[in-house]
């Protein structure tokens, strides 16, 4: 049987600990105050902070519990855990899983000190978990999901639990062939009883049918790591804190798998049909190019559902929205039931998403407009777009009804009319002469605009700094541009979630924000798995031209060594 829990009052291995003598907290405006040297001293397992209403000061006491045993046992903590205050029972559940993974029995009768992870930093042996799952079943799934991470399967088999796609997805992590993995994975029933990002059990009503969707975090990605100030108050990259300690280090861990790229000949991540059961897979690219589609249920599948996953998904969300009624009906549903989400990652879930979410309604406005609809749309709106007119021209009578109902749109309405040949209502509106006008009318047919245009300002002598609707990197012209989407054609034999974002040299996008630079990824789409060979061995991962042929050709063949000339058309 597992040892049982020391007694409060013990001093263990000979070393106390105690509080940290009072020290001035450092912080700056962008970070809640800390103690660099307060937060190492907790995190070895020393002293606990003078303030613990610090963000970091509190992550740091758990993960110096979390990884010490005699820190967990320290009169101190045991203190500090027996508190009547609102952190008390985080640090009680920090205590109470080092006692575990430490093959001690705590006192867990409070539900509230019952912790979620008690897979790592370590794992308990066979016998705890067995003495966990008898003594607290409300456990019984955590002690499931140890099993998994450890393989014990015959105590799992006596758990007797529901085929749980967390557990499975752990197992899977650990060894493809586990036998946890296969068991849950031919049940013919499966559920969703654990939830990491709420670190819950759903006893009573589990969602099913449930499915590997990749919504855990594996064991081997606790090794993660930001040293303070770095890691994020509230909130983690993807919102999972299975330690609930933020990730916080005494020095920064990245994993490999954090970067993984699409190699050659896996490019049907991208376009195949996904499956129930999703694989081991990174998913920001993907959930980039579903943004950029527009593709509901593909997004949906993929997406964070907590926070976007980077900030070039919000460019292609952007994008996706202004090319799909559907896909902007379903963002206008999600900023009515999940508006938090869509924020940024590194950002503080404190600090709001407004900027976000203003970007997100504005391109739901522009393609509701497109869409011939310009009802619940009002002139004193913060969310009015600029761009009307692209991927869809909106009709005459909606352009005649938005001009009414928002005269602050009257230029873009004018805009449309020029780029939709829609003289009458043009007429109307009597715009003065602006540069962007002048740049519509130079793209229409219709030499009448042009003729307006000229003759206006010559009437009314406009100096030509006033005619400016444009600035540096301006989406305004970006807007009118000939190339509206300009793609790279540079082909690479690998591609990963940073390939798509663009520099901040760049143009600003026309939806709004930073281009994606989506050409990358669909030129690697057309690359046969040889041919992306062949530019990963022989060139550096990295093709030039357009013609993927060249890449098979002998280096001496003269079409590599010589300029072919156009043939003219006859």
């Amino acid at each position: 049987m597992a040892a049982a829990e020391a007694t409060d009052g013990q001093v263990t291995r000979g070393r106390s600990v105690a509080f940290h003598k009072n020290q001035p907290v450092h912080g700056n405006k962008n970070s809640p105050e800390y103690d660099m040297e307060q937060c190492v001293a907790a995190m070895k397992g020393k002293e606990i902070p003078n303030d613990l209403s610090s963000f970091w000061h509190r992550r740091a006491v758990i993960r110096g519990i979390r990884d010490s045993l005699e820190f967990a046992q320290s009169p101190a903590v045991i203190e500090l855990c027996a508190r009547d205050d609102s952190h008390a029972h985080q640090f009680a559940r920090a205590r109470n899983a080092r006692l575990i993974m430490s093959d001690i029995i705590p006192d867990m009768d409070d539900s509230a000190t019952q912790p979620y992870c008690i897979w790592y930093p370590e794992l308990a042996s066979i016998k705890t978990y067995r003495e966990i799952a008898c003594r607290f079943p409300s456990m019984r799934y955590q002690v499931g999901r140890a099993c998994a991470a450890a393989s014990y399967t015959d105590l799992y088999r006596e758990l007797d639990l529901l085929p749980d796609v967390s557990i499975a997805e752990e197992a899977r992590e650990v060894d493809t062939n586990a036998e946890i993995y296969k068991m849950i994975k031919s049940a013919s029933q499966r559920y969703a009883v654990m939830d990491d990002f709420t670190r819950s059990v759903n006893l009573e009503s589990p969602q099913t049918p449930a499915f590997l969707n990749g919504n855990m975090k594996p064991r081997w990605a606790l090794e993660q790591r930001a040293c303070p100030p770095k890691n994020i108050p509230d909130t983690t990259a993807d919102d999972i804190d299975l330690e609930e300690d933020g990730f916080i280090g005494l020095e920064d861990v990245n994993l490999k798998d954090c970067d993984a790229f699409i190699g050659p000949g896996d490019s049907g991540q991208l376009w195949m049909p996904l499956p129930p059961d999703l694989p081991v897979l990174e998913k920001r690219l993907q959930t980039q190019m579903a943004a950029w589609d527009g593709n509901i249920d593909r997004y949906a599948r993929l997406m964070h559902p907590r926070r976007l996953r980077t900030f070039t998904e919000l460019n292609c969300i952007l994008r996706g929205i202004h090319h799909s009624t559907m896909f902007a009906g379903w963002w206008a549903y999600q900023m009515e039931i999940n508006p938090e989400r869509a924020i940024i990652p590194d950002k503080l879930v404190s600090d709001g998403n407004k900027h976000e979410s203003r970007m997100i309604r504005t391109a739901i406005t522009a393609r509701k407009i497109m869409s011939n609809e310009v009802g619940g749309i009002e002139d004193g709106s913060d969310c009015l777009p600029w761009m009307i007119w692209w991927p869809v021209m909106p009709h005459y009578s909606t352009c005649y009804e938005l001009a009414k109902k928002c005269p602050s749109m009257r230029l873009q309405v004018a805009i449309t009319c020029v780029l939709g040949d829609y003289e009458a209502i043009f007429r109307q509106l009597e715009p003065p002469p602006r540069e962007a006008l002048f740049a519509a009318a130079k793209r229409s047919s219709n030499p009448f605009y042009l003729q307006y245009l000229e003759e206006s300002a010559a009437k009314t002598n406009v100096e030509s700094e006033k005619l400016a609707d444009f600035g540096d990197y301006d989406v305004n012209e970006a807007s009118l541009a000939a190339d509206m989407e300009p793609r790279h054609s540079t082909a690479y034999s690998s591609i990963d979630f940073s390939s798509m974002a663009a520099g901040w040299a760049e143009d600003f996008s026309i939806y709004g924000s930073r281009p994606a630079n989506v050409g990358c990824v669909e030129r690697y789409v057309w690359l046969s798995t040889a041919t992306a060979e062949k530019i990963e061995d022989e060139c550096g991962g990295v093709y030039e031209s357009s013609n993927s042929d060249y890449v098979h050709l002998d280096p001496n063949d003269e079409r590599l060594n010589t300029v072919q000339p156009i043939l003219p058309m006859r």
